[in-house]
């Protein structure tokens, strides 16, 4: 699958799951012909592919194939956005996407109401190494007071 056809089933599976939160994607690749045009519009090298608000949250995605590398304009970006406090994350598939974005509303829905403990556990066991999911459930749980 090439990075354009992940982000486009990540584009559609969000908007039909998650009407309450936006998602939208910064055309980056649009060229660097003409990049004092560009540049002085706003553009950025190494911006994310997509852009996720959520309620309270903002979270940059960038999307990758299982073999893509972030350029060192990426790493620049990814740096800069997470010593702002933000969450960054590269994606290389819709399941992974999926996975983040579940464990972005931590032990909350999307409408804000809490999932029932045990959904949310069972969430939990989609992609992570079991030693990670422990070390997220006990941390997230003791934030929700769970």
């Amino acid at each position: 699958m090439t990075e354009y056809e992940i982000q486009c089933d990540i584009v559609k599976w969000f908007r039909s799951n998650y009407k309450d939160s936006i998602l939208f994607s910064v055309p980056n690749e649009a060229g660097w012909r003409n990049s004092n045009k560009y540049t002085a519009s706003g553009m950025l090298k190494g911006v994310s592919d997509l852009v996720v608000v959520m309620k309270s949250k903002i979270i940059f995605f960038e999307v990758k194939t299982k073999q893509g590398k972030q350029s060192l304009e990426q790493l620049n970006y990814q740096h800069q956005v997470e010593s702002l406090g933000f969450e960054y994350y590269v994606v290389r598939s819709l399941d992974e996407f999926i996975y983040r974005i579940k464990h972005a509303y931590g032990p909350y829905g999307p409408d804000g109401r809490p999932l029932d403990y045990k959904d949310w556990e069972e969430n939990l066991n989609d992609q992570l190494p079991k030693d990670k999911i422990e070390k997220k459930i006990k941390k997230q749980g003791l934030e929700a007071g769970v």
